[in-house]
């Protein structure tokens, strides 16, 4: 498993409804060595602090065999950081990622260390990035969410760096299993509970909670 490309966004404006929606999902490659920490990917720009970034989304990966997949769906050829990921990985799917695996990057000092978190769940504004307001259900529907991660250990990356996974001995829950809970009607009591006995995310966490809450009237 290795990163074939970084992606870095500057900040940049989608349009809906003929007006300008900022965003950070428009991402460019980038070359050379570039840090990462526990506040992301080098300068990588984030516009919405409450869904996406922060410590639990400080890095997002997604896989060079899932782009080759949707290239055959759409029928198109799509770019690397088009779904608005950090690190795009040669090799992701050979692993079923879990909920608190953990991730080398790269070796010596400047090796960068993450626990996985969360999927990603897309927003409004994937489907204005492919340019179709349904995209955004098809996404979710696809479940390839790709992988969010914690730094706890900063360092630096480089194209071709490779990532050595130690899957999680803890309570495991797949991302594809909370990408299909995050979507479904009514909720499974049991999978939220599976769920929140995991290190994940704060964002999901918190609207796991409030299903639960429901549940539990």
């Amino acid at each position: 498993m290795h990163i074939t490309s970084i992606n870095i966004s500057s900040g940049k404006s989608l349009e809906l409804n003929g007006k300008p929606v900022p965003t950070g999902i428009v991402k460019e490659a980038v070359q050379g060595s570039v840090p990462v920490t526990a506040a992301g990917v080098g300068t990588d720009h984030i516009e919405d602090l409450t869904v996406h970034g922060g410590d639990d989304q400080a890095v997002y990966c997604y896989g060079v065999e899932d782009y080759a997949w949707w290239s055959e769906q759409l029928g198109r050829e799509i770019a690397p950081g088009t779904f608005g990921e950090n690190l795009t990985v040669a090799g992701f799917n050979r692993h079923e990622w879990s909920v608190g695996d953990h991730v080398i990057i790269g070796d010596g000092p400047a090796a960068v260390e993450m626990i996985i978190t969360a999927p990603r769940v897309p927003c409004f504004k994937l489907g204005l990035r492919m340019g179709d307001p349904q995209f955004v259900k098809r996404f979710a529907d696809a479940a390839r969410p790709g992988a969010y991660g914690r730094v706890i250990k900063s360092g630096s990356v480089t194209v071709g760096d490779t990532m050595a996974v130690t899957p999680t001995v803890d309570a495991t829950v797949t991302l594809k299993d909370i990408t299909i809970e995050w979507h479904r009607s009514p909720h499974s009591r049991e999978m939220l509970d599976r769920i929140l006995a995991t290190p994940v995310g704060v964002v999901h966490r918190r609207r796991m909670e409030e299903w639960r809450a429901k549940l539990s009237g």
